[in-house]
Parts: C-alpha cells; structure tokens; sequence
C-alpha cells in the first residue's frame, strides 16, 4: 500500500493535500461521512497499486486526476509496475496494464479510485 502524510481541507468540498508537496486530490462525497470532523489535522492516506491508473478505466465513476513524475516503469509479464513521485521525496508504486505505459521522465496525469481510499491515525495508525 502507498502511504501519504496530509490534511484534510475543506473548502468547496473535501480534499487531501499531502505535507510539504503540491500533491492535493478531492475526496468526493464518498468519503465526507467518514472523515466528518476531521479538518486540518494530520492523517495518513492509503492507496494500493491496483486502485491507481494512468488511463481512465471503463466503469468506476469515483476518479480523481493528479500529477505525478514517472521515475520507473518496470514491465512483469501482463502487467507493469509504475513508479512515481508526488513530491517531497515520497515513492508510490501503480499497478497497471501492460499497454500504453508512461515514459520516465515525464509528467503524468494520473488517476485514483477514491471509493478505494483508506486514512489512518498517523499518531496510532488505526484506521478513521
């Protein structure tokens, strides 16, 4: 699981912005219900490789877009590890389809399923 430090915003919506990086993904309505009351202070957001893309796939509703700098593509048979950075120093990993792979180096429009999303106390690490 990828494992990012941030706040949850509230302002025409609720979002996650990672500490000390431009990386920011709005939650959508899915999840207001379960991070009701928790506003500013810090959460650890997780997200699997299998739950990001780096091209819209048919039939999940709940994506959001951000960017990411690929650093690694790493091709394992029918499908294709992808390596990126948000920012500030921090690595997630994607799992993908073997087709259609980003270039390193690049910037990337990349998407994830916010239905998919977990958020953990980064103090106790129990799930909110």
């Amino acid at each position: 699981m990828n494992f990012l430090t941030g706040k949850i915003e509230r302002n025409n919506g609720i979002r996650f912005r990672q500490e000390g990086t431009d990386f920011s993904v709005e939650l959508g309505s899915a999840n207001e219900e379960r991070l009701k009351g928790i506003t500013g202070g810090s959460v650890t957001m997780g997200i699997r490789p299998e739950h990001l893309y780096t091209h819209p796939p048919a039939g999940i509703p709940t994506l959001a877009k951000f960017k990411a700098g690929i650093e690694v593509v790493e091709p394992v048979g029918n499908e294709i590890f992808v390596y990126f950075s948000t920012g500030g120093g921090s690595q997630c990993v994607s799992r993908i389809a073997a087709e259609n792979p980003p270039v390193v180096g690049t910037t990337h429009d990349m998407l994830l399923d916010v239905s998919k999303i977990h958020f953990f106390d980064p103090a106790t690490d129990v799930t909110l």
